[in-house]
């Protein structure tokens, strides 16, 4: 077993110190100049078993602390694993140090579960502990082990599966890295004059990026290493608002490209708050489109200003950046986040008024990566926020407002006394239901997305697309969308060991004139046997209000017939 010990001190200067076990498993390693509050850790890795990492301080800490002078004894336990090594070298068989090696599992429809990367020593020699000894199930599927080798300069190699290789096969790999086509050329805004340091990258038809460079102080960029066939080059230039994909078919070298950036299309009526010197909107379809992101919800940020004292700059924040959380909050809206900021810094003293804010930098090289950023929120800084929380409030009423001219039926919360310092401009939505009077279409759902309410409900199906409704079930989970039948018939249900059991009864309503009581079961309905809700609701999508429907109970055991005259939700 290899044991390879790092003592770091207070100074974060930090040494290096190897061993190997005997025979019988016994390691030995002295620390000389051991300092008080120094930490270390400790790696253990052997052939054909997973690499074991202890540290002795933060969150992993799984040694007790070493005094100077002191010994401490620590066992290391380590799970059997395959192994894989080999060597990476270019065309001419020159070892290439650097290069990612990249382990993952992969399922035949696509899911991957990435292991441990690793980098190849300066002869080009790699080794791999993480595989398990007999391929994993991804989320259920049988997976395959594959290795990626990749470097900014050659053309990157896969190893398709380590499992169907021989013992000798497997730790004994020469993976050759091709050269590959050089792209190269300068990246010119709208106006045609050079774009310094944004992010050029290629990336392949289905959308994962294959390399990347970035333009120096010129606008010029270098790629290296692509491959032959398709390849679109994108950019995005956020500080600017600018941004580009030209389409590629590589054959050869392109040393003479000239990349002009084009202005990003804003819709008209895209609702921008500023938060501590941050433009910031939520992501639309729109914005998603523009900027290239993956995820449907979210806060982007357009744009950022420069604040004057230097302690409190926002690090790499970057107009085109998302914001992730603050503190341990959601970052999924503008109003989470300054709701977030607000509660952290509200009624709290000016030097305590620290807030670590979350991003995601997408104009990297590499990918795109999550840093954090303190601020500390000046008086003005917290008038803004609560503008900005007023602004949110009075985009709330209008929608509101909207919604109600478009026929839309609202329900609203009880009123409570206003607080002072609230935001609060008017009542809040409890329950919107979309009915006969609904003049809208499915673009008008926006005005739901960020409103607070409990529940948004659609009756019948012509009114609203189910696109339309999952698209807005994905950006508010937390409330409850369904579509509901035209006919109302106020009763709850619970499923009882396969009979559908009366929860609730509803005070006036159909069910209740009828004469539903609680407990009782239902058997049939609509001339249809009822043993679950889902055949229920079926059935009451068939009915219009007024409709006068058959029903079998079960009450106490005895056999029970009603008519119920299915009612209106109006």
């Amino acid at each position: 077993m290899r044991i390879e010990v790092e003592v770091t001190n207070l100074n974060g200067i930090t040494r290096q110190f190897l061993a190997k076990s005997t025979a019988s498993g016994d390691y030995r390693v002295e620390i000389p100049r051991l300092e008080a509050g120094n930490s270390f850790y400790i790696l253990a890795t052997h052939p054909g078993y997973q690499r074991l990492l202890r540290v002795s301080l933060g969150a992993d800490s799984t040694l007790p602390i070493l005094k100077p002078g002191g010994q401490l004894k620590v066992n290391l336990s380590l799970h059997a694993a395959l192994y894989v090594a080999g060597t990476v070298v270019d065309e001419q068989g020159k070892p290439i140090p650097g290069a990612r090696i990249s382990p993952e599992a992969v399922t035949a429809s696509g899911r991957q579960f990435e292991f441990e990367e690793t980098d190849t020593r300066p002869d080009g020699s790699f080794e791999i502990f993480a595989f398990p000894e007999r391929p994993q199930k991804v989320e259920g599927e049988a997976s395959r082990g594959c290795v990626s080798c990749s470097h900014p300069d050659f053309v990157t190699s896969t190893i398709p599966d380590v499992y169907t290789l021989t013992p000798r096969q497997r730790t004994a790999l020469r993976i050759v890295l091709k050269n590959g086509h050089t792209l190269s050329g300068v990246v010119l805004d709208a106006a045609n004059k050079p774009v310094p340091r944004v992010t050029v990258k290629a990336v392949e038809p289905g959308g994962r990026c294959l390399k990347a460079g970035m333009a120096d102080e010129r606008g010029k960029f270098v790629i290296r290493g692509m491959a032959d066939g398709p390849a679109t080059l994108t950019i995005l230039a956020g500080h600017i608002k600018e941004k580009t994909r030209v389409p590629l078919v590589l054959a050869g070298d392109r040393t003479d490209l000239k990349i002009s950036l084009q202005s990003i299309p804003f819709p008209k009526d895209l609702k921008t708050y500023r938060v501590l010197g941050m433009e910031l909107a939520d992501v639309t379809p729109e914005l998603r489109s523009a900027y290239d992101l993956a995820t449907d919800r979210g806060v982007l940020i357009l744009a950022c200003v420069k604040r004057t004292d230097p302690m409190q700059q926002p690090g790499e924040i970057s107009p085109g950046c998302l914001l992730r959380e603050v503190e341990i909050g959601s970052g999924n809206s503008v109003r989470d986040a300054i709701k977030s900021i607000i509660d952290l810094t509200d009624n709290v003293k000016p030097d305590d008024r620290l807030v670590v804010i979350t991003y995601e930098v997408r104009n990297t090289v590499e990918s795109d990566v999550f840093q954090s950023t303190t601020f500390k929120v000046t008086d003005s800084d917290l008038q803004e926020l609560h503008d900005a929380a007023g602004q949110c409030a009075a985009d709330d009423q209008a929608a509101i407002l909207a919604l109600g001219k478009l026929g839309a039926q609202l329900r609203f919360k009880a009123a409570k006394p206003a607080k002072p310092d609230s935001d609060v401009a008017g009542p809040e939505v409890e329950l919107i239901i979309l009915g006969d009077k609904w003049k809208g279409t499915d673009r008008d759902l926006r005005l739901v997305w960020y409103l607070p309410l409990s529940h948004f409900l659609v009756r019948g199906r012509g009114r609203v697309s189910d696109q339309a409704l999952e698209e807005l079930h994905k950006r508010r989970p937390e409330i409850n969308v369904d579509r509901i039948s035209e006919a109302y018939l106020g009763a709850g249900f619970e499923s009882d060991l396969g009979s559908l059991k009366v929860a609730v009864v509803h005070a006036n309503s159909p069910a209740a004139r009828a004469g539903l009581a609680e407990k009782d079961v239902l058997v049939e309905f609509a001339g249809e046997p009822v043993s679950d809700f889902r055949t229920l609701r079926a059935l009451t999508f068939t009915l219009k209000p007024g409709q006068k429907v058959a029903a079998k109970l079960q009450r106490h055991g005895k056999p029970v017939s009603v008519t119920i005259e299915m009612g209106s939700w109006d």
